[in-house]
């Protein structure tokens, strides 16, 4: 069981880095994914954690009603320990929804505060869901991250391919899907994490 549990746990991340590469795919071939793409892409993103939140809680429920002193820690025993644990599972898709909103309202103020288009309504989509995949606090280096994929690429293409307008205002989404792909991955080893507290963001 506990192979399987590990299986389900892996799910929403294997599901993330796939639908990644394929809107990275669609951007890069058709110049922006479409707007009814991204939004399949959230919901299936949504659907896939929530579905693996309600296996865990389940999972949970189980053992700890088939525990002789798991029984009293039950909803209806006289605590919360139950609803405190429920939270627990749930908080980490709360404050990815959270960091979402925040990147779509940072966008949103950037473009007003420019007073010109800085980004597409599809744009809105792609920081809603690389920020719900990768989550609170890993947004804020989601943020950064592209940030710096798109200065490096803009050095690199005036260096290389002699091209000073080849990075436009719609093309922020590719960045953030590589930068989403990288922190997915840099996420898995030890030294990530501890980058990340040194630096105070966890």
């Amino acid at each position: 069981m506990l192979w399987f549990s590990g299986i389900i746990n892996w799910i929403p991340l294997t599901v993330a880095v796939v639908i990644l590469l394929w809107l990275l795919r669609q951007d890069l071939i058709l110049g922006l994914a479409r707007k009814e793409s991204l939004r399949k892409a959230i919901i299936i993103v949504l659907v896939v954690n929530l579905l693996a939140i309600l296996f865990q809680l389940g999972r949970f429920y189980i053992a700890l009603k088939n525990d002789p002193m798991g029984v009293y820690l039950l909803p209806g025993k006289g605590n919360n320990y139950f609803f405190s644990s429920s939270w627990n599972l749930f908080e980490p898709l709360v404050l990815a929804i959270a960091a979402g909103a925040l990147m779509v309202l940072v966008g949103l103020i950037i473009g007003k505060v420019s007073r010109r288009p800085m980004f597409l309504e599809s744009d809105f989509y792609v920081f809603f869901l690389t920020s719900l995949i990768i989550g609170y606090p890993n947004f804020l280096v989601l943020f950064l991250g592209s940030l710096l994929l798109m200065i490096i690429f803009k050095i690199a293409s005036q260096l290389i391919l002699k091209q000073n307008q080849i990075l436009s205002r719609t093309r922020i989404a590719p960045f953030l899907y590589s930068a989403a792909i990288l922190i997915i991955i840099l996420s898995q080893f030890t030294f990530y994490q501890f980058f990340l507290n040194r630096l105070g963001i966890i």
